[in-house]
């Protein structure tokens, strides 16, 4: 509607022009150039929120995915509501700096809220520390936002607390796995560290015996394989009981 208004008021125009043949003072044309910009940066907000609700739903690695799986499936998901939400924060990060934060749109809460929950998302699962500190420079910026848009309205205030605590959940169900994830990675360096191509042991294995002989500290072949697949379960992206406990009712108004 915003945009509607603006295109019907010409503020697009270049008055160039009419500042020239004194029509309007330069004052006047910057004004319109600002309400504009401002009107057009929150309105590709918009779609970016848009492309979030419209994949987020299919960011769950097993639920409601059609089964045999069809289409892109839960990958393609996240990245479009991953991708979206960073675009969401640069558009916030160039309005902050041409018009601040405290006189936005109610509807930047939504939006900002929307965004920062993916990006807590995204900062569980993203392994690769460059992209995540990237990652949280965006989150960060979210949470910044919010706190600002909260001298305006409540209802940001009620987003940041809710926010806040749904990412401290996560990290509390997350720091288990990743305490697991270290251990393996640690016991399987150290099993590769004794194993028989480093250090001979006392008694050699006939060939093709398909035996391992060691002092007892390292795991078996076997072992090894089960504990790797285990592993490979749970570090194939498959959080979906993170994204069950963030669906509640999220604050938007």
């Amino acid at each position: 509607m915003a945009m509607r208004l603006a295109f019907d008021l010409g503020l697009h125009l270049d008055m160039s022009s009419y500042i020239s043949d004194g029509s309007i003072s330069a004052a006047e044309a910057e004004l319109r150039r600002m309400v504009f910009w401002g009107a057009y940066t929150l309105d590709h907000m918009h779609y970016h929120q848009a492309i979030i609700h419209a994949h987020r739903p299919w960011i769950s690695k097993s639920s409601i995915q059609p089964q045999p799986a069809q289409g892109p499936g839960h990958t393609h998901a996240r990245k479009m509501c991953v991708d979206s939400a960073t675009a969401i924060a640069k558009l916030l990060h160039l309005y902050e700096l041409r018009y601040t934060f405290r006189r936005m749109n109610i509807q930047a809460v939504a939006i900002t809220c929307s965004a920062a929950l993916m990006l807590i998302f995204a900062t569980i699962l993203n392994r690769n520390f460059d992209h995540d500190h990237e990652t949280v420079a965006h989150l960060s910026l979210c949470f910044r936002a919010l706190e600002e848009l909260g001298f305006s309205w409540e209802s940001a205030k009620r987003a940041q607390s809710f926010l806040l605590h749904m990412q401290g959940l996560w990290e509390t169900k997350v720091r288990p796995y990743r305490s697991a994830k270290r251990a393996m990675s640690e016991a399987h360096d150290k099993s590769r560290a004794q194993s028989p191509q480093n250090k001979r042991s006392r008694t050699s294995p006939q060939p093709g015996s398909g035996e391992i002989n060691d002092s007892g500290d390292n795991l078996t072949l076997q072992d090894s394989h089960q504990k790797g697949d285990a592993l490979l379960d749970c570090d194939s992206e498959d959080f979906d009981w993170l994204w069950a406990a963030s669906m509640g009712a999220v604050p938007l108004s």
